[in-house]
Parts: C-alpha cells; sequence; structure tokens
C-alpha cells in the first residue's frame, strides 16, 4: 500500500500570511494553487478576509479557474469573493460575512484569488489562504 499525501484531507497550499497582500491600482493574481495532475478531482477551500482601512473604489477580488481539464470546463469560471468599492470596515468573504469558498479542480487545474478591477482610491488588504487536497 502507498502513502498518498492528498489522502489525509486539505493542506495549506497558498497564504498571504500575516503581511496580506495590500490592493493595487491593477489586476494582480494575489494567490494560487495548481491540483496535481494525476487524473484525480482534488478539493479546495479558500478562506479570506479584507480590511478596508480607506473608503476604497474598485478593487473587485475573484476566486477564477485556470488550466482546466473537465469537460466543458471554462478558464476565468468563478465567483466574487469581495466586490468592488466599499466602506472602511472589516469584511469575511461571500453572502452571509461567511469565512470560506469551496470547490473542486479537475486534475492539472489551478484556483487563484485575483483582484480582478484596479483600486483607484482608497485602501485594504486582502488576508487568504487556499487549503487543497
Amino acid at each position: 500500500m502507498s502513502f498518498d499525501p492528498f489522502s489525509q484531507g486539505p493542506a495549506l497550499r497558498a497564504t498571504t500570511g500575516l503581511a496580506g497582500f495590500a490592493m493595487v491600482n491593477g489586476t494582480p493574481v494575489i494567490l494560487s494553487w495548481t491540483a496535481p495532475n494525476d487524473g484525480n478531482l482534488h478539493r479546495f477551500i479558500i478562506y479570506a478576509r479584507l480590511i478596508i482601512t480607506v473608503a476604497t473604489t474598485g478593487g473587485q477580488v475573484f476566486a477564477l479557474v485556470q488550466n482546466v481539464s473537465l469537460p466543458g470546463a471554462q478558464n476565468n469560471a468563478g465567483a466574487a469573493l469581495f466586490g468592488a468599492t466599499g466602506g472602511a470596515g472589516d469584511y469575511f468573504l461571500g453572502k452571509n460575512n461567511q469565512s470560506d469558498f469551496k470547490g473542486i479542480l479537475g486534475p492539472g487545474e489551478s484556483i487563484q484569488v485575483v483582484q480582478t478591477t484596479a483600486l483607484t482610491g482608497g485602501a485594504g488588504v486582502v488576508y487568504a489562504e487556499i487549503w487543497g487536497s
């Protein structure tokens, strides 16, 4: 019997760390994880928090899938984690202030946390982790 390191449940795959990611006037990838290209499905969970210190204009954050491998899947499919433009505050992602976003990846697919609109005013920091199995 061989040991499968992914069979033990999710493990931390990417993090912003305690420094977080200061939102910018651009559209960078904040975090990314690529599932092993092993012919299996893989789970992911994103935990995220946005702290806005000065009301923002722009700065939408999405979770997007890349390098699709499942039949009919599309690159850039995903969901908004944080909307653009917000007042100063401490926000958890998604509806009802939930703290996580979950999904399935095909073999070799990537999940990315991306700032999809430029921050043209204000200041905010994204704290995020991707866990995967």
